[in-house]
């Protein structure tokens, strides 16, 4: 039986949208800009996590979209129809609202004390300000042989800013991924009720949750008021190899390339800053070739905009970026596939996404890493059964980022290391890079 890879994956994110001719897609992307909007933000009642903590005092500022205002229902139609589920009337939350708040106030974070965003007042000295901004809702639809495999990816980031200059102070990337199968092809409900699942903790069966996930990031952040040395994924670029190995949805114009650029350069983000405990400055994809923009040369320093809602009495707020120290570049070279091996009944292939890593330092133009790394996928394949390419390439390459990020946590896993060429000088490598980013944290 033949299978195939069916996409109706959307990538719905900051600047950058898989479905063609999109109004979002074209309205947000010049490079070094990050639009993020706080439709509403959930202030509430004051959090309880007051404690006398030796750490900054931060103020929570609700939930937030990355993206275009006028544009984030198109962008995120998943998250945003939960977004819209009414809750508490009195207080005009939305459930998702009721759902962080809740969460929000029983926080009791190691190293910074979180209170209410209601005692901000801009230009008063001392206002730092937190968010939990959504950035990605990424959806995969691949038939197999008899049945449909669904994985849905949630982005977000934990950003922290200053109101008095304006600048972002910190930035947390994190998210999680629900993996299902359904006999039937996913209806646009199936889908949804998929992400109420991945949003609204109580009716979560998957033990697979954004707002808890970013509970569990909040106990052990260690904020600091100003970071002298700052980290950011700077280019993320596609060979042709690699290009022709994509599934048609996602290779049929440059958008929807650049589109995929932004899904691995914000996977290899999220892997990162996860595994190695550390703030990255917001990923901003490039842009001029998919929408016309003309791309300076130097450009005057990044800037991010939020629509502040309730916080800045529905100010837009321009926040700085500032320059980073140290920059990632990654280079996807390409996919590969193999039979190894073949026994009565079953086939065994080995799938492998080839990625080259860059660490570098542009003031000084020194390179501190610089490597091709690859990732072996096992897949056995039944007799008569067609494997989906894509899908297995896929997987390759979103574990391939996340050993990396191992590699660079404070307690390396290194087992991988083994079975790349040059194991060794990756191995030297690795720890220069760690002393690089320990500067970082």
């Amino acid at each position: 039986m033949q299978g195939y890879s069916h996409h109706r994956a959307v990538r719905k994110a900051a600047g950058c949208c898989w479905e063609k001719g999109s109004a979002f897609w074209q309205s947000i992307c010049m490079r070094g800009c990050l639009a993020v909007c706080a439709l509403h933000f959930a202030c509430g009642a004051p959090c309880k996590a007051e404690a006398l903590i030796d750490g900054p005092r931060i103020h929570w500022a609700g939930f937030s979209f990355a993206g275009n205002a006028s544009s984030v229902e198109k962008a995120y139609s998943n998250a945003y129809r939960v977004y819209s589920m009414a809750g508490d009337a009195a207080t005009h939350e939305s459930l998702l609202e009721q759902e962080i708040r809740t969460l929000v106030q029983g926080a009791r974070p190691e190293h910074f004390a979180l209170v209410s965003a209601d005692q901000i007042k801009l230009g008063k000295g001392g206002a730092l300000a937190m968010t939990c901004a959504l950035d990605g809702e990424f959806i995969y639809v691949d038939r197999l042989s008899d049945f449909y495999n669904v994985s849905i990816w949630l982005s977000a980031e934990i950003l922290v800013f200053d109101f008095n200059n304006r600048t972002l102070v910190a930035s947390y990337p994190f998210g999680v991924i629900l993996r299902t199968v359904s006999k039937d092809e996913p209806t646009s409900e199936f889908i949804g009720q998929c992400v109420q699942r991945m949003l609204l903790g109580k009716e979560n069966n998957d033990n697979i949750n954004l707002i808890e996930e970013f509970g569990r990031r909040l106990q052990h952040l260690q904020i600091r008021e100003y970071y002298p040395v700052r980290l950011q994924l700077r280019h993320v670029e596609l060979a042709d190899k690699a290009q022709a190995k994509l599934p048609g949805s996602l290779r049929s114009d440059s958008a929807q390339i650049a589109a995929f650029r932004y899904f691995v350069g914000n996977s290899f983000a999220k892997a990162l800053s996860g595994r190695a405990d550390i703030p990255m400055l917001p990923y901003i994809a490039e842009t001029a070739e998919r929408n016309g923009i003309d791309r300076q040369a130097t450009d005057a320093g990044h800037s991010m905009t939020i629509l502040m809602g309730t916080v800045a009495d529905g100010k837009v707020l321009s926040l700085k970026l500032p320059e980073p120290d140290y920059v990632f570049d990654l280079h996807l070279a390409g996919f590969r596939k193999a039979m190894v091996s073949e026994k009565p009944g079953i086939q065994k292939w080995v799938y492998a996404a080839y990625v080259d890593v860059q660490l570098s330092e542009p003031l000084k133009g020194t390179v501190y890493l610089k490597q091709q790394l690859v990732n072996p996928w096992n897949v056995d394949v039944p007799k008569g059964a067609t494997v989906d390419d894509w899908g297995a390439y896929r997987s390759s390459l979103y574990e391939l980022l996340g050993r990396f990020g191992e590699g660079l946590s404070s307690r390396p896993n290194l087992d991988w290391v083994g079975a790349q060429e040059g194991g060794r000088t990756l191995r030297e490598q690795l720890k220069v890079a760690q002393a690089k980013l320990e500067q970082c944290r």
